[in-house]
């Protein structure tokens, strides 16, 4: 007898410097799951980041689709890349995508939760791919 599995139809990401869409969890991935990687401020003194999350293939985050937003204040004033924020994206079972950044040093942490049913139509899957290579600017490095 066949194993169904439920996947993620699409690629989930947090925008990076310079407007790109890093990729944490791929299209095809098993549902639930829970993907975490590390990111580092971009600028010298830096003491907030915030980000687009976003939902498509393509490599900037304009163009993919928008799922909202996640904003971590009050970091350590330090040099670009010296404080380590782990992001971390997790979708259960019910299609609750849960996004966490977390100040590696101080713990201090923001979360949200993105109900990912019925995002995306195959028309605008298709459009994405065709911009796939136009750069924006944005706000975090990996």
């Amino acid at each position: 007898m066949p194993l169904l599995l439920d996947v993620t139809p699409h690629a989930l990401g947090i925008e990076t410097a310079g407007g790109y869409c890093e990729k944490l969890v791929l299209r095809n991935a098993s549902i639930p799951v829970e993907r975490t990687r590390m990111f580092s401020t971009s600028q010298d003194g830096q003491t907030s980041v915030r980000a687009r999350i976003c939902q498509g293939e393509a490599r900037t985050v304009a163009e993919n689709q928008l799922l909202g937003e996640i904003a971590l204040d009050s970091l350590r004033r330090a040099s670009r890349g010296e404080v380590q924020i782990a992001v971390t994206f997790v979708i259960e079972a019910d299609g609750t995508l849960r996004v966490s950044a977390r100040d590696q040093e101080t713990g201090r942490e923001q979360r949200v939760a993105i109900n990912l049913v019925g995002a995306l139509t195959p028309q605008q899957i298709a459009e994405m791919q065709a911009r796939q290579h136009r750069t924006v600017q944005g706000g975090w490095q990996s």
